[in-house]
């Protein structure tokens, strides 16, 4: 865990494996997760409003096990953040999303 699932504008395709490189990246520096359990990925839109109207965006949406606490989830939020406005400062808009998964239901099966 976590699963990074960053969504991106069409513009901004030619920097996709870069985006996920350096979001993962990030998700690691922040302590909260051992390497092997972070899966990241990348959804490129073409068709998008965006309300500034601006003309690119990049989200994350970090789906995370329950069980964290409140100042983890930010921490995870601040940090994902920061390294979107660090590397892509001049895009229109960058957003973090954390949700919890419910541990309870959650399967996986790894080869």
């Amino acid at each position: 865990m976590p699963h990074l699932v960053i969504e991106l504008s069409d513009n901004l395709t030619d920097q996709a494996q870069d985006v996920v490189h350096k979001v993962q990246q990030a998700a690691l520096s922040c302590g909260l997760f051992d390497a092997p359990s972070v899966k990241s990925r990348a959804i490129i839109y073409q068709h998008f409003a965006l309300g500034n109207l601006s003309d690119s965006f990049i989200h994350i949406q970090a789906r995370i096990l329950s069980g964290r606490n409140d100042k983890q989830k930010q921490e995870l939020s601040d940090c994902l953040l920061d390294c979107l406005q660090h590397y892509w400062p001049n895009e229109g808009c960058l957003s973090v999303e954390i949700v919890e998964m419910d541990k309870q239901s959650y399967r996986k099966q790894q080869k």
